[in-house]
């Protein structure tokens, strides 16, 4: 839910000083990684993960383990999607004139 609203951890304080071309930059390159991270670790890897547990049975639930790690890639997918999200919503953002960093308003003022 984090990701969505864009109230992670976030450090802003070089941000809030970057010009909007610059920080379009930054905040494409940042979802590039982001991309990259849940393609490869969570949404690959996960799927791995998952099919290896299948045959594998939960102690106590008695269900397979694979159901259970079916959480990692689905996670893997959302952030996937709210990453590119994000980049078109920066982009759109940027070409109107709205892209500020975090912590500013209209004025373009620290709050």
């Amino acid at each position: 839910m984090s990701l969505v609203l864009k109230e992670h951890l976030d450090i802003t304080v070089l941000k809030d000083k970057m010009p909007p071309a610059l920080l379009l930059i930054v905040e494409i390159l940042t979802n590039v990684v982001l991309v990259a991270f849940s393609t490869g670790v969570l949404l690959y890897g996960g799927a791995l993960v998952t099919n290896q547990q299948m045959g594998t049975a939960d102690a106590a639930l008695q269900i397979p383990m694979g159901v259970i790690y079916c959480a990692i890639p689905v996670c893997g997918a959302f952030i996937l999607f709210y990453a590119i999200y994000n980049v078109c919503k920066a982009v759109y953002d940027y070409k109107n004139g709205l892209l500020r960093a975090a912590g500013t308003d209209d004025a373009g003022t620290t709050m």
